[in-house]
């Protein structure tokens, strides 16, 4: 009651920092979000064709692939925390290979707009890659 001027003063500050950290946390989680969606593919079903552009990557959850050029199959755990085709999602690249379901199979479809997120979440995909291009 004494000192309104200070008191609007303090106010105002207070609001301008509260404002400035809830912009700061919207453009981290906006970095940090991703475009996904789960895609169940059944038992024959056609998950990537080659030749076509890598606008997806795909995450195998649960379920077995296989690479119709070279007859692998591709577990969850054979890859790098179940990516696929992941060099070609992020050069902008085609798909290498037709990868086919062999079962029941959940995966992870991240968009082409969520790559800078898909960087910043998957550390390990992306040394994974770097050590592969040295190769």
């Amino acid at each position: 009651d004494h000192f309104p001027v200070l008191t609007r003063v303090i106010c105002r500050q207070f609001t301008d920092r509260l404002k400035n950290t809830s912009e700061q946390l919207r453009a981290y989680q906006e970095q940090r979000s991703m475009k996904a969606e789960q895609v169940f593919k059944n038992a024959g079903e056609i998950v990537v064709k080659k030749g076509e552009k890598a606008e997806v990557l795909y995450q195998l959850v649960l379920g077995k692939l296989k690479n119709e050029e070279t007859g692998e199959v591709i577990l969850p755990e054979s890859t790098v925390s179940g990516f696929v085709e992941a060099s070609a999602y992020f050069r902008c690249g085609v798909y290498s290979s037709n990868l086919t379901a062999i079962d029941h199979s959940l995966l992870v479809a991240i968009d082409s707009g969520s790559k800078l997120a898909a960087i910043r979440n998957f550390p390990e995909l992306m040394l994974k890659l770097c050590e592969q291009d040295r190769l």
